[in-house]
């Protein structure tokens, strides 16, 4: 049998689309019953056996995720989530430098106006005046606690007194928890803009209180204590650090024994227990966050509130309480 074209696979056509021929050789005349050997015809009339179309490879399935994990892998997928979202993401645009110093010098000044009012006291200059005002053994001034119009929870409930060292002892805990996180940011920059500027700030505060709570006005005065108040700042963060890097609550409760309480032997060691715990709790909490989340927190000043029910708020959402 003579393998034909078809009169639609066939080129001699006519302008109306029908065919000269039925079925046109391949140089041949067309003959009744041949079938046409295009393979590709659409409009086959042959008994030659058409090929199977293929079909298109489909891709091996994926695993799936499981929909739920225990707490230790939701924590371990949630981290290998954000340093991959952290690698990918484009870097970020730098500010211009005097703006960008701006912005750290405002965000570091709120910070720290919300750390040093932890513990805030006050003093009547009447009581002073009328010979009242009492004093520790040491000679301080005993002022009255004023933390947002109440009492602070260091000076109720942990038993300390409403002094200018109490001041800077609880503030001097609040700024080591924070510079602590700072530490551990990649950008070694950002660690140590911040820390300069709290630095800077606390003892910017710390002189204008001894001025206007204790009326010291002389500058060789103010400049002796600023002086001792920095050697116990270098103190505190190598004592507090021992503490932290020996994991021993144990450790880190002498160094708050020391600093906090100055050694008192009839210290109740529930108190000592407060402090560390607090302490532990909101490392802990800020350990979780990654760094932009937490450079977040600290430019909205949301990162440690005081409230009036002796609340530190670590966030928006979670709070931790000290309390005995």
């Amino acid at each position: 049998m003579t393998e034909l074209s078809c009169e639609t696979c066939s080129p001699n056509t006519k302008s109306n689309g029908e065919s000269n021929l039925p079925f046109r050789p391949r140089g041949t005349v067309a003959t009744p019953g041949a079938v046409c050997a295009e393979d590709a015809c659409p409009n086959p009339q042959t008994d030659k056996p058409r090929q199977p179309p293929k079909q298109q490879e489909q891709p091996p399935p994926q695993p799936k995720t499981p929909t739920t994990l225990d707490k230790a892998s939701r924590e371990k997928f949630e981290t290998l989530r954000a340093q991959l979202t952290r690698a990918s993401a484009p870097p970020p645009q730098k500010e211009n430098g005097v703006v960008s110093a701006y912005k750290l010098y405002g965000a570091t000044e709120r910070l720290t106006t919300l750390l040093t009012a932890q513990a805030s006291y006050s003093i009547d200059p009447s009581v002073r005046r009328s010979g009242t005002l009492q004093h520790t053994p040491s000679g301080e001034e005993i002022g009255v606690s004023s933390s947002n119009d109440s009492p602070s929870p260091w000076h109720a409930r942990l038993g300390l007194l409403p002094t200018f060292s109490t001041w800077a002892h609880v503030s001097m805990i609040h700024m080591y928890l924070v510079i602590t996180r700072l530490r551990a940011c990649e950008d070694v920059e950002t660690y140590k803009g911040w820390q300069t500027q709290l630095v800077d700030h606390f003892f910017h505060e710390a002189e204008r209180k001894i001025v206007d709570t204790h009326g010291i006005v002389s500058g060789m005065m103010r400049q002796r204590y600023l002086k001792d108040l920095f050697v116990q700042w270098r103190g505190v963060m190598m004592a507090y650090d021992e503490g932290v890097a020996a994991r021993s609550d144990a450790v880190l409760a002498g160094a708050v024994w020391r600093n906090l309480f100055k050694a008192e032997e009839a210290v109740d060691v529930v108190r000592l227990a407060v402090v560390v715990g607090f302490m532990r709790r909101v490392m802990a909490e800020w350990d979780r966050m990654d760094d932009e989340r937490f450079l977040d927190e600290l430019r909205g000043s949301w990162i440690l509130g005081n409230t009036k029910a002796g609340t530190y708020v670590l966030s928006k959402k979670k709070t931790v309480n000290i309390h005995i």
